[in-house]
């Protein structure tokens, strides 16, 4: 454990050496003030900061990541968004990727008293696989037999911050189900929208069967990929017949995770 003598109030000071990869430090150990104080920094030994804060005694605290490049750098906070939880109160671990030269700690006690350790690591996750980071499937579905219609929205989805997704399958079916007076294209459609950037069509069924009955037009897709924070996923229909019914049925699954 690398530690020096607490000062004031559960602040550490870390020694005149430097930490090496995969070390726990501790920053703080049952700091009560309740203010706003950047911890002694440390050397960086590794490329990636994971964090560790807890409560000796129950209340809230904000925890942030600061960084600087070099010894004249002034510390501030890391570029990384994952690199702060606001308002805590239970034990909270988390990953500050991509840490600059010097590292250190801010840490806003809004009650109680936090103690806060950390370790350097070249791993990109404490938890290597996806689905051991507070994973959480959600599915999206839609179906009905609707008349003719303008573009429609039947499903939204956007990854939160400081979240990823992975898209894992899609389903897409539809069938006539009564004949249209004036045939037109009918769609099912899937639409991914990168975090500010434009939407792209990655799935649909488009045609203009005005066959009744049958068993309909089917699509199956899996393995997408992976949805970085910001971007959305949204599902659509639209019909242009004059008259008759389309049958649509649309399912998608995915997999959200912590960054």
């Amino acid at each position: 454990m690398l530690a020096a003598p607490p000062g004031p109030n559960g602040l550490y000071a870390p020694p005149p050496y430097s930490p090496y990869s995969g070390q726990p430090i501790i920053f703080f150990d049952g700091y009560a003030n309740t203010t706003t104080v950047i911890s002694r920094d440390v050397p960086r030994a590794a490329s990636h900061l994971i964090v560790e804060a807890f409560p000796t005694v129950p209340g809230t605290a904000t925890i942030q990541v600061v960084d600087a490049n070099g010894q004249a750098g002034q510390l501030t906070p890391c570029t990384d968004s994952n690199g702060v939880r606001k308002s805590i109160s239970t034990y909270t671990k988390f990953l500050a990727k991509g840490v600059m030269d010097r590292v250190a700690i801010q840490l806003t006690v809004i009650s109680g008293a936090w103690s806060v350790w950390a370790t350097f690591t070249d791993q990109a996750s404490d938890r290597a696989n996806y689905y051991d980071r507070n994973a959480t499937a959600k599915l999206f579905q839609y179906g009905a037999t609707v008349a003719p219609h303008s573009v429609t929205q039947r499903f939204s989805y956007t990854v939160p911050g400081a979240k990823k997704a992975y898209l894992e399958s899609i389903y897409l079916w539809k069938r006539r189900e009564t004949v249209a007076g004036t045939p037109g294209d009918h769609n099912l459609y899937i639409q991914y929208t990168p975090n500010g950037m434009s939407a792209a069509t990655i799935a649909q069924l488009l045609d203009s069967t005005n066959a009744a009955g049958g068993s309909g037009l089917s699509q199956y897709y899996t393995q997408f990929g992976l949805l970085g924070p910001g971007d959305q996923i949204t599902g659509a229909t639209y019909d242009n017949s004059i008259g008759g019914n389309v049958q649509f049925l649309v399912a998608l699954k995915l997999t959200e995770f912590d960054i």
